[in-house]
């Protein structure tokens, strides 16, 4: 199967030129019409999924009640909800700036300046990746961090209150066997 196009055109000075090309049906042009079919087919399927369904076409979604004893089951305790905190005011740009000229001389006051950033502001990447430069910096410079620094942040809060609950959990369960031990023994 081949298509010949056949095209005339003229050219100065006033030449008439006819030229014919002749295209092959090769495995390559079949599988660009097969992809060009293939997104064609795609776009229309797709706009259909973003089509408003009509209300009075009975719909084939079935509902599942719980049964009653999931629904009066008791409730677990529910962790408080976070404190909402102020923001520091620092700009991300301020920040950063303060980070990079860290130094020997104004190690501590420059930390002073940015922990109120770091406690309320500061995603917990942000977090993480400046208490890492922060100590590597320190280590550097021969300086300490000082003890619980930006340790209350927000990024953290979730994830300490994981922790504590964790905790929590594995002392209630030592206190359990501790005492069903001392049972135990005491028969």
């Amino acid at each position: 199967a081949s298509t010949t196009y056949t095209c005339m055109y003229t050219t100065p000075p006033t030449t008439l030129s006819i030229f014919s090309v002749t295209s092959r049906s090769t495995p390559k042009n079949k599988m660009v019409r097969f992809s060009k079919a293939v997104i064609l087919l795609s776009v229309v399927a797709g706009a259909n999924a973003f089509a408003p369904i009509p209300f009075n076409v009975e719909s084939t979604t079935t509902a599942v009640f719980m049964s009653e004893e999931v629904a009066e089951a008791p409730v677990e305790e529910e962790v408080a909800a976070p404190v909402a905190r102020k923001s520091s005011g620092m700009e991300l740009k301020t920040f950063r700036k303060n980070l990079k000229s860290l130094s020997a001389e104004n190690f501590s006051q420059t930390l002073a300046e940015i922990e109120p950033f770091l406690v309320n502001d500061a995603g917990s990447s942000l977090y993480s990746k400046t208490m890492r430069r922060i100590s590597t910096q320190a280590n550097l410079l021969g300086q300490k961090i000082p003890e619980g620094y930006a340790s209350d942040a927000v990024a953290t809060e979730k994830r300490r209150v994981k922790q504590d609950a964790f905790i929590k959990a594995k002392e209630e369960a030592r206190i359990a066997a501790e005492a069903e031990a001392a049972e135990a023994a005491a028969e």
